[in-house]
């Protein structure tokens, strides 16, 4: 009887330090796809995490709630992350993933903006952390505006745009597009501007524990120099090293 009962829990332990429970932001395609548990950058955490000798099982949350989770019991990693969230950098990876923020506006307002100040007279709807994540000036402009909201549900920001509701959405440039193609509002596309006043942004996984960390950014290399990496740049029409 004993016996029995040590071979049942053995294995459930063995298999619960080989999982590695992750917090993702929300759907934001084509980089998460939440109903599908797939998207590039879930499939690329996936990958490097299996290469770390380990499953990821991903847990879906506002982004603003993710970076506070990290230290929750039964929490391992968040994702999408920087030091400007998290200032212990022993915590964090090297880079694993690039967005490339920008700022899109209806083309028939004509706004023109230089640069990320230009953006603090027009009234924003951004993504969560936003003003966290896109550093100082983006922060100060977004202090400064007449109105300024953080989404967590990333969809309504295009709908936001097209039904002039707000001058300016900040968010990654694909996920705009994807977004927009999905929704009421695809046939609308030709009527934006793109405003690409914000650098490209570098986003790692932050751990709980300081060795997966490690793992992780041996892995890392790996998977960046493998055939299964160049076929999920493919997959999603991805170009760029890191993306």
């Amino acid at each position: 009887m004993y016996r029995i009962l040590l071979l049942l829990i053995v294995p459930f332990f063995a298999i619960s330090a080989d999982t590695l429970t992750i917090m993702s932001g929300i759907h934001k395609p084509p980089y998460v796809i939440q109903d599908k548990e797939s998207g590039f950058e879930i499939e690329l955490v996936r990958m490097i995490v299996k290469e770390m000798g380990k499953t990821a099982v991903f847990h879906y949350v506002n982004y603003g709630r993710a970076s506070k989770m990290l230290y929750m019991n039964d929490v391992d990693g968040v994702m999408s992350t920087n030091d400007k969230v998290f200032s212990d950098r022993s915590v964090l990876t090297h880079p694993y993933i690039q967005y490339q923020n920008v700022a899109v506006s209806l083309a028939e307002n004509n706004f023109k903006v230089d640069t990320i100040s230009d953006l603090s007279t027009h009234s924003i709807a951004s993504f969560q952390l936003a003003h966290k994540v896109l550093g100082t000036e983006f922060n100060e402009a977004a202090m400064s505006s007449p109105m300024f909201v953080q989404m967590s549900d990333q969809s309504k920001q295009p709908e936001m745009l097209f039904r002039k509701r707000i001058d300016f959405v900040v968010m990654e440039r694909q996920i705009f597009y994807t977004l927009a193609e999905q929704s009421e509002w695809s046939r609308e596309l030709d009527k934006v501007r793109i405003h690409s006043v914000f650098p490209v942004s570098d986003y790692s996984m932050a751990f709980k524990e300081v060795k997966n960390v490690a793992l992780f950014n041996t892995a890392l290399k790996v998977v960046l120099k493998s055939k299964q990496y160049e076929q999920l740049k493919r997959k999603y029409g991805f170009h760029s090293n890191l993306y």
